[in-house]
């Protein structure tokens, strides 16, 4: 049985780094949520190999059974956010909507 290596190690790294830097719904969850991820991933991986007697490399490779754990779906689909207090992300909001105006204006411009 080949234990855990460095390519299974490298895997895991790129495969949370994915799902880290591109979270579904275009929104940034809160740390929590990362904490809260971590820590139930590797519940997941020493469980797993108390109970079934898998290696780990086995268990970190069979990513269906983990990777769920860092999904994450945005409770405010309007402010996209999330960490910040409402009146910030109001004006954050503000400044996207001239951002994007000023984009606008200067798209027009160049016709």
């Amino acid at each position: 049985m080949i234990g855990f290596d460095l390519q299974t190690a490298i895997f895991a790294l790129d495969k949370i780094q994915h799902l880290t830097l591109c979270p579904s719904g275009g929104a940034i969850p809160p740390v929590d949520h990362f904490n809260n991820a971590r820590t139930a991933t590797v519940h997941h991986f020493s469980e797993q190999v108390r109970i079934s007697g898998q290696s780990l490399k086995s268990i970190v490779n069979n990513t269906g059974g983990w990777e769920n754990k860092w999904q994450w779906n945005n409770p405010d689909k309007n402010n996209t956010v999330a960490d910040l207090p409402a009146h910030v992300a109001q004006s954050v909001g503000a400044v996207r909507e001239l951002a994007r105006r000023q984009a606008e204006l200067q798209a027009q411009e160049e016709w």
